[in-house]
Parts: structure tokens; C-alpha cells; sequence
């Protein structure tokens, strides 16, 4: 079976704290060859990320890029739970 060394892929997610944004591209290449583009938050993990592509790819060029883009205090969602609050009131009567 011939398999391509020759590949794109996109993947993107929302989280509570930002979008994260993965793109990988693979191109032929005898010997294997990983670079990284990691959002500064994420360059602790280049290795775990280098060890699982070393262990699944034995040869190819390979770009990762991680892009990480964080929620503004105006795009997050923020909810006041209204029973607790009259609780914790109430509870602050009580004290003085």
C-alpha cells in the first residue's frame, strides 16, 4: 500500500479561554524533520508533541503550528448565580 508523505490538516477548537488553532503539514523527505510554530503558552509541550510524531513518522517534513488567540474580558461569558448570592447577603446580615 503507498501511502502520500504529502498532507495539510486544519483543526480548531473553542475553549472557556480562547480558540486554539492546530495546522500540521507534511512534505516528502528521507530523513524526518519536525518544526514548530507553538503559541508562547505552549512551547512547554514541543517535546511530548516531537516524541508522538517521532513514534508514528519515521521519515517526512513536518510544520506544526499552534495558534492561540484568547478571549477578551468583553467576549466572555460571565453569570451571577442569583440564589447564592441572597444567600451569601442574607448570611452577611447575619454577621454584624
Amino acid at each position: 500500500m503507498i501511502s502520500s508523505m504529502t498532507a495539510f490538516a486544519r483543526s480548531e477548537i473553542q475553549t472557556v479561554q480562547g480558540t486554539l488553532r492546530w495546522e500540521i503539514k507534511s512534505l516528502n523527505q528521507r530523513h524526518l524533520d519536525c518544526h514548530f510554530r507553538l503559541a508562547d503558552e505552549f512551547r512547554i509541550l514541543e517535546p511530548k508533541i516531537r516524541a508522538r510524531i517521532s513514534h508514528a513518522l519515521k521519515r517526512g517534513k513536518v510544520e506544526c503550528q499552534l495558534h492561540f488567540q484568547a478571549l477578551t474580558s468583553e467576549e466572555s461569558e460571565c453569570s451571577i448565580n442569583e440564589p447564592l448570592a441572597r444567600q451569601l447577603a442574607r448570611a452577611s446580615r447575619t454577621i454584624d
